[in-house]
C-alpha cells in the first residue's frame, strides 16, 4: 500500500497535470476565440462563487462561522456581478446598451471592489456574530446600488473610451482594489491563528493571484489584448484557490475544523477559569484561601443588603459590579461562582454588609446556576 506521503504526492501531481492541460487548452481557445474564451473563464468563477454560497447557505443552521457565512453571501452577488459582465462584454451583443466597452468594465470595476470588500470585511468578522438579515440586506442594497448606479441613473464613472482606452478613474480604481486586497491580507495573517493552515494559505496565495491579475488588467487597451488574456488566468487560479480553501475544506473536512474551534473554546474556558480562580485567591476582604486538595476555601455566605429590601449572597466586589454565590444542594453545602448580569449588579455596600463564621468549600463554574 501507498504511504499517505506518497498518496499526497500523487494526487497533487495529478492535480498540476489536469490544471496544465485545462490552462493550455483556454490559451489556445483565447488565440483563436477570445469571447469564447472569455465566457468559459468567467462562468467558471460564477460557478465557484454560487458553490461557496451554497455550501454555507445549506449549512447555515449549524455553520459555527459567522464570517464564513458573511464570505459566501457576498460572493453570490459577485458572482452575479460577473455573470452580468459576462453577459455585458463587447461582442455577445446580448444588451442594448453594450454597444462598447464601457458596460462590461463598469461592472467588472464593481464586480472587484466588491470581492476586495468581502475579503477584507471577511478579515475583521472572524470569531465575531452578528444578524443574518442585517448581512443579506446590506449585501442586496449594495449590489443594487450598483446595478442603479450602471444601468438606471448612469452616475457609475466611465472606465472605458473606445480608440483611447482605459480611463484614468478604472486605473485608479484597480489600485485602490490592490490596496485593499493587500489590507486584508496583512489583518488576515495577524489572525491566522482563527483558521485552518491550509485555508489561510490558499487565501492568502488566491488574494496575491488576484493583485496581480488587477494590476494586469492596467495595461491593456484593446479588451482582447493579451494582458486580458493574462490577468483572466490569474483569476482563473485565484478562484479555484477559493474553491479550495471554503468549499473542499469546509465540505470534505468539516471535523477539522469543529474540532478546531472546540479546541479554541476550551483554551479559552480554561483562561476564564484562571481568571476567577485569581479573583478568589488575591480578594482579601472575605478570607479566601486553598486547602490542601487545592479547592477554594471561603466564607459560606456574604449578604448584602439591596435598595429594595432584598438581600443576595455576595462574594467579590470587582468595580461596580460583584459576583454571587448560589446555593446549589443546601444539605450538601456545594457552591457555584458566576458572575452578576450587568442589569442587576450592583456595588457592595460594606456597611451592611455581615459574614458567617462557618467555611465550605466552593468550586468556581461559569456554567448558569438555577
Amino acid at each position: 500500500m501507498l504511504s499517505d506521503d506518497t498518496h499526497d504526492f500523487a494526487r497533487t501531481l495529478l492535480h498540476v497535470t489536469l490544471w496544465t492541460s485545462l490552462l493550455a487548452v483556454f490559451f489556445f481557445i483565447s488565440r483563436h476565440n477570445f469571447l469564447l474564451f472569455h465566457a468559459l473563464a468567467e462562468l467558471f468563477a460564477v460557478a465557484v462563487g454560487w458553490s461557496v454560497f451554497l455550501l454555507v447557505w445549506n449549512t447555515r443552521t449549524f455553520l459555527r462561522n459567522d464570517a464564513l457565512l458573511f464570505l459566501g453571501i457576498a460572493y453570490f452577488f459577485i458572482a452575479l456581478l460577473d455573470l452580468t459582465h459576462t453577459l455585458a462584454y463587447k461582442g455577445m451583443n446580448i444588451f442594448p446598451v453594450a454597444e462598447e466597452a464601457n458596460l462590461a468594465t463598469q461592472l467588472w470595476i464593481a464586480a472587484r471592489g466588491l470581492e476586495a470588500a468581502s475579503l477584507l470585511g471577511y478579515t475583521f468578522l472572524l470569531g465575531r456574530s452578528f444578524p443574518l438579515r442585517a448581512m443579506l440586506w446590506g449585501l442586496s442594497g449594495i449590489t443594487a446600488a450598483l446595478f442603479l448606479s450602471i444601468f438606471s441613473w448612469q452616475i457609475f464613472p466611465i472606465c472605458y473610451v473606445e480608440g483611447q482606452g482605459l480611463t484614468t478613474f478604472k486605473i485608479m480604481a484597480e489600485y485602490a482594489v490592490c490596496a485593499v486586497l493587500a489590507a486584508a491580507m496583512i489583518n488576515l495573517t495577524r489572525r491566522r491563528e482563527q483558521l485552518e493552515p491550509g485555508i489561510y494559505r490558499l487565501l492568502i496565495v488566491s488574494m496575491a493571484l488576484t493583485i496581480m491579475a488587477e494590476l494586469t488588467f492596467t495595461l491593456y487597451e484593446s479588451v482582447y489584448a493579451l494582458p486580458n488574456v493574462i490577468g483572466h488566468f490569474l483569476k482563473l487560479i485565484s478562484f479555484f484557490l477559493i474553491y479550495l480553501a471554503l468549499v473542499r475544506f469546509g465540505l470534505k473536512k468539516p471535523y477539522r475544523t469543529l474540532f478546531r474551534q472546540l479546541a479554541q473554546e476550551r483554551e479559552a474556558l480554561a483562561r476564564s477559569e484562571e481568571k476567577w480562580k485569581n479573583i478568589l485567591l488575591y480578594t482579601p476582604q472575605i478570607g479566601i484561601s486553598l486547602d490542601p486538595k487545592g479547592r477554594i476555601i471561603l466564607p459560606m455566605n456574604i449578604f448584602s443588603n439591596l435598595p429594595d429590601g432584598k438581600k443576595r449572597r455576595c462574594s467579590v466586589r470587582i468595580g461596580l459590579k460583584c459576583s454571587f454565590l448560589r446555593n446549589t444542594a443546601s444539605r450538601s453545602g456545594n457552591f457555584s461562582f458566576r458572575p452578576c448580569p450587568a442589569g442587576t449588579a450592583w456595588p457592595t455596600p460594606r456597611t451592611k454588609t455581615r459574614f458567617w463564621t462557618r467555611t465550605v468549600y466552593a468550586t468556581p463554574s461559569l456554567g448558569p446556576t438555577y
